[in-house]
């Protein structure tokens, strides 16, 4: 069977019944070209104002130190520790699939990720991997967890930049330019960190509406059940969710040691790390938005202005740099994927 059919397939649901198909092609073409014209816009308007240097990518290749690192922390961060925490983020299913097959899905999972339009269709895939190992009636919990792995990862990228400021806010508030980071910068935690809390108790405080909903005999009312048990079954074990969440803190401090040494490296001079520490979670959320293919041009602005209100220069070059040295690798997905008995649809846009 060709990749295409096997795209076009619906995937049988764990009641039974069918999964819808996936977006139609026009509509996928749609967005992709779409994301295209976003990129080059943004990348042209950079480039033609000097705020984007392409040349410094061959830092990363002069530099073979530089370049191992980067290899090194794309290996420990893309792949080792998210697997980790994909694990322990699947014990809130039940689900228990060996690491050494997570490590796999997970580097398929970076490979789609870039190449495709949306920016989670690859983390759906590699849940419909174990998906297909596991019993049906764990399936809508594994799916709903791919969810929780993006939300731990935002958390763990806000809280990052939380300590940051807990450290060096009084520095960073004494700047005028700095201000509204760290104003940002809190609002964020309030919102990531106090936000599961209250949906905690709206869940508990309509347990009996939500009964009622969930009750009839109808699809719509069996696949409310299904999620309100899967968001039971996660909200039971707040500590696995600390742990996930304290794991993505160490992945982006390693991945903001790189964008620091990197800063330090194609400036010439040693940066203000607390200032940087601020400004790269912000600046990496902006990829968070669907709106370019793996954040290309978007996070270049967003980096440049970032760096502007810190008074630092080459925010869109730096950025440039980091962003390739974390895409490139990620081609290698391809063979995993290709080797893959493919029982499972190729995704699509993820929007």
């Amino acid at each position: 069977m060709s990749p295409q059919a096997e795209t076009d397939k619906p995937v049988a649901a764990g009641d039974g019944t069918a999964t819808p198909a996936p977006p139609s092609k026009t509509r996928g073409y749609v967005m992709l070209a779409l994301k295209l014209v976003v990129a080059t816009v943004a990348l042209t308007w950079l480039s033609r104002s000097k705020l984007l240097d392409f040349g410094t990518l061959k830092v990363l290749f002069e530099r073979p130190s530089l370049l191992a690192t980067d290899l090194v922390i794309w290996i420990l961060t893309g792949i080792v520790l998210s697997s980790l925490r994909w694990r322990i983020l699947l014990t809130l299913a039940d689900a228990h699939p060996p690491f050494v097959r997570l490590l796999r899905f997970q580097l398929i999972a970076l490979f789609f990720n870039v190449v495709f339009p949306g920016n989670i269709g690859g983390d759906v895939l590699k849940a419909y991997y174990v998906a297909r190992t596991e019993a049906p009636e764990k399936k809508p919990t594994i799916l709903l967890l791919v969810l929780v792995d993006r939300l731990t990862g935002l958390a763990g990228l806000i809280g990052v930049a939380t300590v940051a400021v807990a450290l060096h806010g009084d520095v960073l508030a004494r700047d005028p330019r700095s201000k509204p980071l760290v104003f940002t910068v809190l609002l964020l935690a309030l919102g990531a960190f106090g936000g599961p809390v209250v949906l905690s108790l709206l869940v508990r405080v309509a347990s009996k509406p939500l009964e009622r909903l969930t009750s009839g005999p109808g699809k719509i009312s069996k696949l409310l059940a299904q999620l309100v048990k899967s968001v039971g079954l996660v909200s039971k074990k707040p500590l696995t969710l600390l742990l996930a969440v304290v794991l993505s803190m160490g992945i982006h401090s390693l991945s903001f040691a790189l964008f620091a040494t990197l800063t330090a490296q194609i400036n010439g001079v040693s940066p203000d790390y607390a200032a940087i520490a601020t400004v790269f979670p912000v600046g990496m959320l902006s990829l968070v938005l669907p709106i370019s293919l793996a954040g290309v041009g978007v996070g270049h602005v967003a980096f440049a202005e970032l760096f502007k209100m810190i008074g630092v220069d080459g925010g869109a070059t730096i950025f440039n740099v980091y962003l390739v040295g974390q895409i490139a690798p990620a081609m290698l997905g391809a063979i995993p994927y290709v080797l893959e008995k493919r029982t499972v649809p190729t995704p699509k846009s993820v929007e």
